[in-house]
């Protein structure tokens, strides 16, 4: 197992997509930071009605918008896995290891661990802006930045076993990918719906970090009542479970 991994971290490294994929998702979390925080403190009327949030809940926004950064898993698992199963790369290995198991959850650590550590590089770029330029004063407690580390790592570990559960599936790059993004962006769009919102895995994902105060966290609608952090953990943690399961089984029972 020890020499999958190590594989797969070279492989990953050395490809450009992943440093590729980091540029932009730096850049992103940093035109939000500055449109989110800094335009409505400092020219209010350039985007009127939007509140001006302050710190320390701005240290919380910024790991909310991190965290729904799901194109950022979905594709780097999608890409690096979906270009292999469409070669012959994927059974070459199997030549060598035949263990389906291992080479899914190798690719899974690798992975998720990649797109974990983009997650925290875009809430520590956002939270040097907030400490900069935002309004307020305080920051969050540590038992809230510890929570915002591991309850990311989840997130964006559920993220990739959807990426990789849709390529086990589609055995191709084009519509595994096409089908995972179309799901990040319908399951947002549905929970809008009061009867899916309780399973939603975009929504239980966000309101695993709670609530942000004066200022509606995740699909903050009106009429909508928030989920209680504890009971998303579980939520967006079944949602892991289980498209791991989905990930596996199609491996294991349809031929590479």
């Amino acid at each position: 197992m020890t020499g999958l991994l190590r594989a797969e971290v070279r492989k990953l490294t050395r490809r450009k997509l992943f440093w590729v994929m980091l540029v932009i998702l730096m850049v992103v979390m940093g035109m939000a930071a500055v449109f989110l925080l800094v335009v409505p403190a400092r020219a209010p009327e350039a985007v009127p009605r939007m509140p001006v949030i302050r710190k320390p809940d701005a240290y919380l926004l910024g790991a909310q918008q991190a965290i729904g950064q799901s194109w950022f898993p979905i594709v780097l698992a999608a890409v690096a896995m979906g270009g292999e199963m469409r070669s012959a790369a994927f059974a070459a290995t199997l030549t060598r290891d035949s263990r389906r198991w291992a080479h899914l959850f190798a690719r899974l650590a690798v992975f998720a661990a990649a797109s974990w550590s983009a997650t925290l590089l875009a809430i520590g770029e956002w939270a040097a802006v907030t400490a900069v330029l935002a309004s307020g004063e305080g920051a969050p407690d540590v038992d809230v930045w510890v929570g915002m580390v591991w309850k990311s790592g989840l997130v964006v570990s559920t993220w990739t076993a959807l990426a990789l559960a849709a390529v086990t599936l589609f055995r191709s790059l084009g519509p595994a990918l096409g089908a995972a993004l179309a799901f990040s962006f319908v399951d947002g769009l549905v929970s809008l719906w009061t009867a899916y919102r309780p399973v939603s895995l975009s929504t239980n994902s966000t309101a695993m970090l709670g609530e942000l105060s004066g200022f509606a966290s995740g699909m903050g609608f009106p009429g909508l009542d928030p989920i209680p952090p504890g009971r998303a953990t579980v939520v967006v943690a079944a949602w892991a479970v289980g498209l791991v399961g989905v990930a596996w089984a199609s491996l294991q029972l349809r031929d590479v």
